[in-house]
C-alpha cells in the first residue's frame, strides 16, 4: 500500500485496539475514542486514508461506516489478513456489504515476478527462481545473485521462523482448536495429501477420533477464501485437487511435515536435500 498507492492518513490497529497513526511523517498513538473523533473530521475531506488490520477494531466501527457513506469524500482503503475477514466481516449480514468492495491480493504471479528479475539476472535464473519469490517478503532474505543451486539456503533458514508467524496471523481471532485444525489440514497438503479424503484420513492417524472428509472440506473452503490455497479440478469428474498456493509455505509444512524441522535443529544439508526431493524444486539441483 505504501509504495504503490499515493495516502494522506495511514492507521495501523494494533491486537490490543490501540492506533497508531501516520501523519506528516510523524507517527502518533491513539486510542479508539480519539481515532474516531479524528477519522470522522478526514471523512470530510478528500483524501486517501488506509487502515490496516481494520478487523480489529469493535464491530460499531463498521455502522459507522455505513452512517458516514453518503456524507464521506474520502476514499477509505481497509487492509485485512485474518481469515476472520474472509469468514465474518464480509459475511451475508455484515454492515460493510454495499459500501466496501472486496479485492483478494494473492501472490505475485510468477509472470511478474520473471519479468522483474530478467532485467537483472540472465534468462535461466530468472525463470528457475520466478515461482519461489512470488512471497514478497522472501525478497529481504535471499541474494539472487547466487547459484540456482545455493537459493534454497537462503530459504530455508528464513522460513523455518517466518512462516509460522504469517500463518498464524491469518488464524489470529480463531480459538486454538480451530487454529490447530488449519496447521493439520496445510500439514496434510505439505505432505502430498490433496484431496479431502487423503487429507482427512492424514489427519485421522494423529485424532482420537475419526476426520472425515466432509470435515475436511469445511476447512479447505475457507483456506480457498482467504487465498492460502489453489484447487484445480480433476479432469471429467466433479472433483477437486487442492494445494497450497504459496511456493514457500509448502515448502514449510513439507519440511515440517518430514523433518519435524520447526522444533528441531538439523543440519541444512540434510534439510537441502529433503527440500530437493520436491518435484517442484528438483532444477535447484543445478549450479
Amino acid at each position: 500500500m505504501k509504495s504503490l498507492i499515493r495516502i494522506d492518513y495511514y492507521f495501523f490497529v494494533t491486537r490490543s485496539r490501540i492506533i497508531f497513526g501516520t501523519v506528516n511523517n510523524s507517527v502518533k498513538r491513539l486510542s479508539y475514542e480519539v481515532f474516531i473523533e479524528r477519522f470522522s473530521n478526514l471523512l470530510e475531506m478528500d483524501k486517501t486514508i488506509v487502515i490496516d488490520e481494520f478487523q480489529r477494531l469493535p464491530e460499531d466501527f463498521y455502522d459507522f461506516l455505513h452512517y458516514y457513506k453518503t456524507r464521506s469524500k474520502a476514499k477509505i482503503i481497509l487492509v485485512g489478513s485474518s481469515i476472520h475477514v474472509a469468514k465474518n466481516v464480509l459475511s451475508k449480514r455484515s454492515p460493510l456489504l454495499g459500501i466496501v468492495k472486496p479485492i483478494k491480493i494473492g501472490l505475485i504471479s510468477p509472470k511478474d515476478v520473471f519479468l522483474t528479475l530478467v532485467k537483472k539476472v540472465d534468462v535461466i535464473k530468472a525463470l528457475t527462481y520466478s515461482p519461489l519469490l512470488r512471497d514478497p517478503w522472501i525478497l529481504d532474505f535471499v541474494s539472487i545473485e547466487k547459484k540456482p543451486s545455493e537459493l534454497l539456503k537462503d530459504i530455508i533458514p528464513a522460513i523455518r521462523y517466518i512462516v509460522k508467524g504469517l500463518v498464524g496471523e491469518i488464524f489470529l481471532e480463531e480459538d486454538r482448536e480451530l487454529t490447530e485444525r488449519y496447521e493439520a489440514i496445510l500439514r496434510a497438503l505439505g505432505d502430498g495429501n490433496h484431496t479431502p479424503k487423503d487429507i482427512a484420513n492424514y489427519i485421522s492417524n494423529f485424532l482420537s477420533s475419526p476426520y472425515k472428509s466432509q470435515d475436511a472440506k469445511k476447512y479447505l473452503a475457507n483456506l480457498l477464501e482467504v487465498g492460502l490455497l489453489k484447487r484445480k479440478r480433476i479432469y471429467g469428474k466433479k472433483k477437486h485437487l487442492y494445494y497450497i498456493d504459496s511456493p514457500l509455505i509448502d515448502l514449510f509444512f513439507y519440511l515440517d511435515a518430514r523433518t519435524g524441522f520447526y522444533e528441531v535443529n538439523l543440519p541444512v544439508r540434510l534439510l537441502l536435500e529433503k527440500a530437493k526431493e520436491k518435484k517442484c524444486l528438483s532444477i535447484l539441483k543445478t549450479s
